[in-house]
């Protein structure tokens, strides 16, 4: 959690004079330029981006700020991809009526990690300066991000078809998750407070997820209760679909975010959790996952 600043925390990294990692614009002019050294950081070291500084003396003058200001402001957070809950903090600045500092923390990079873009674009930093990040360093990048979608064994086969797939052993494999899923619900209809799907007649399903839905009131506990405990017990579900994106700070502050303009979307975000789901899993297993659920 990045810490709220004052105006001395501002003039604190202002005067380190770190410039790779902060970035001071004089106002939201700038803001497409703000944002691309906000990608920058993301791709390099973290940093700071400031507007209502001035960018060589880094004298403090704040700017004003309207609510087009924030929404402009998190319009553009928007165009970052993989989408990041960023947070914009707005400082008042001492003997400047109605001035502000505008702040937005970048966390460093995690380099496991795809890189980010902003705007379809990806940049990063060369000492100050933000630049383009060159095709050879993004690519190597996503490929470091994903081994596993690199590997040998996951590169495209060149001349197969769809003849070529061992039809057999899908076909084994969808009715050994047609299984554990008729397990699931075989043990958990009764279950006052649990709910899930039921196969739709005459659609061929291929069992890749078992969601349930706990209502709290009835089940005696939430999702989230749940959820740890089986954690704690090493069975790993998954909270689907959660959070919700209206929830990133991007989002948060538009009307059309509101929960209650999302009555069905936050309702099923917190009480979904998908039970461990493979074609492998073994009538032990099942029962172990089981053994946690129903009480």
């Amino acid at each position: 959690m990045v810490k709220e600043l004052s105006i001395k925390d501002i003039e604190t990294i202002v005067h380190r004079d770190e410039n790779r990692v902060m970035e001071a614009k004089e106002t939201t002019g700038e803001l497409v330029k703000g944002m691309q050294s906000g990608c920058a950081f993301l791709n390099t070291d973290g940093g700071w981006l400031f507007f209502g500084i001035h960018p060589t003396k880094l004298t403090i003058l704040g700017q004003d700020v309207a609510d087009r200001t924030r929404q402009e402001i998190a319009w553009e957070m928007r165009k970052f991809a993989p989408a990041i809950d960023l947070a914009a903090q707005y400082i008042p600045v001492p003997g400047r009526e109605g001035k502000m500092v505008i702040a937005i923390y970048f966390p460093a990079p995690i380099y496991d990690r795809t890189p980010y873009t902003y705007d379809g674009k990806p940049y990063y930093k060369v000492e100050n300066t933000t630049m383009p990040m060159p095709r050879e360093m993004f690519d190597e990048r996503i490929r470091l991000s994903n081994p596993k979608k690199f590997s040998w064994e996951l590169t495209a086969c060149e001349g197969a078809t769809l003849r070529d797939i061992d039809n057999k052993t899908v076909d084994q494999a969808i009715a050994n998750r047609k299984k554990v899923a008729q397990h699931y619900r075989e043990a958990l209809r009764n279950v006052p407070g649990i709910r899930f799907f039921d196969d739709m007649p005459g659609v061929r399903h291929n069992y890749s997820y078992f969601p349930v839905f706990i209502n709290a009131e009835e089940y005696g506990m939430s999702r989230d209760d749940l959820y740890f405990k089986m954690k704690e017990a090493n069975v790993l579900g998954r909270c689907y679909f959660y959070p919700l994106i209206s929830t990133f700070s991007t989002y948060r502050g538009l009307p059309s975010a509101a929960p209650d303009n999302l009555p069905v979307a936050t309702k099923i975000a917190n009480e979904v959790i998908c039970l461990p789901m493979h074609h492998e899993l073994s009538e032990e297993d099942i029962n172990r996952v089981l053994e946690l659920i129903v009480r």
